[in-house]
């Protein structure tokens, strides 16, 4: 750093930036923070993903150890304030502690960097708290039946945020443009040979070699839900826009989907539900014999005779 030590302290928070290197290849190689034309802090591996380390930058020969604090303790507090209280939300979350239910959310929504998807995780959340709940959505916190996401994380800004600070805690070195879709798009062609723990940190869904974002992922499945619920449908292009995805591709998703496709009309598609019947293994049964009941033999008395004219003479001579 070879500027004005009084000007750069006492220059506004919004004169710092960001600045990533890359290699020829467009591999990530490191972070800096700059002011103007000069790198006056670089980011290395913290103790965590998101408490990296931060060091100024500075010429010995021209800045002395005080100096050198105060340019630490300003890049340190414009990093904090502009990123990482936005990024890094769990001293706010671990508060939400009453309860077995909030515990167990929380601890979940801490370990999976705020964005995952897991079955009815929607049911989970409703088992806290309707006051805390909303607390919890108050916080930018978004959730759908199987999804739940924070709407600020996922802005292509913190989103590249990430995938610095993800490099540097693991020292990899991979290429953005192969994770985070450019101007702003949603969903981005990949391979499945990226690395899929640094797809779900950054917020999204690897699905028929597609990065879908998961606030689309779950419009997109929520959609398709209301559709199955009303019966066989058309085929939904509506759907191919919001994921930004061709026919083809989005009848591969439906057939992985266990969707039964016909073509009732040519260029016209008739969507359904293919009903799987789960037959359970079932062992013959041998039908034991019937075990007869040992009667004792009765002597049958003979049938009485309706208006039997010897009966009547018993009956007078009895008499």
């Amino acid at each position: 750093m070879t500027v004005n030590i009084e000007n750069f302290l006492s220059a506004p928070d919004e004169s710092l930036i960001l600045k990533p290197n890359f290699d020829d290849q467009g591999h990530f190689t490191n972070l800096y923070i700059a002011w103007g034309e000069a790198n006056v802090g670089v980011i290395s591996k913290g103790n965590e993903i998101l408490k990296p380390k931060i060091s100024a930058i500075y010429d010995d020969s021209l800045i002395n150890p005080d100096q050198g604090d105060q340019i630490l303790k300003k890049i340190e507090a414009w990093f904090h304030n502009t990123f990482l209280q936005k990024i890094d939300l769990s001293n706010v979350l671990e508060k939400y502690n009453s309860t077995p239910e909030e515990r167990s959310f929380i601890f979940k929504l801490i370990e999976n960097q705020y964005n995952f998807y897991q079955l009815n995780i929607l049911d989970e959340f409703k088992q806290i708290e309707e006051n805390k709940r909303k607390e919890i959505h108050s916080l930018n916190f978004r959730l759908g039946k199987n999804v739940i996401f924070n709407s600020e994380l996922i802005r292509p800004e913190l989103m590249k945020l990430k995938f610095y600070l993800w490099n540097i805690f693991y020292s990899q070195n991979f290429n953005i443009d192969f994770y985070i879709p450019k101007d702003g798009n949603a969903t981005l062609n990949a391979q499945p040979s990226l690395n899929l723990d640094l797809i779900t940190f950054l917020g999204f869904i690897f699905q028929n070699n597609l990065l879908i974002r998961i606030d689309i992922f779950n419009e997109f499945e929520k959609q398709l839900f209301k559709r199955e619920n009303r019966g066989p449908f058309s085929l939904p292009m509506d759907l191919s826009n919001l994921l930004g995805i061709k026919k083809e591709k989005l009848i591969e998703i439906l057939n992985d989907r266990s969707y039964l496709i016909q073509e009732i009309e040519e260029n016209d598609l008739l969507i359904s539900k293919k009903i799987i019947v789960n037959k359970k293994p079932t062992s013959k049964k041998v039908k034991k014999p019937l075990e007869k009941k040992n009667k004792k033999d009765k002597k049958s008395l003979p049938k009485k005779l309706f208006n039997n004219p010897f009966d009547q003479l018993k009956d007078i001579n009895a008499k």
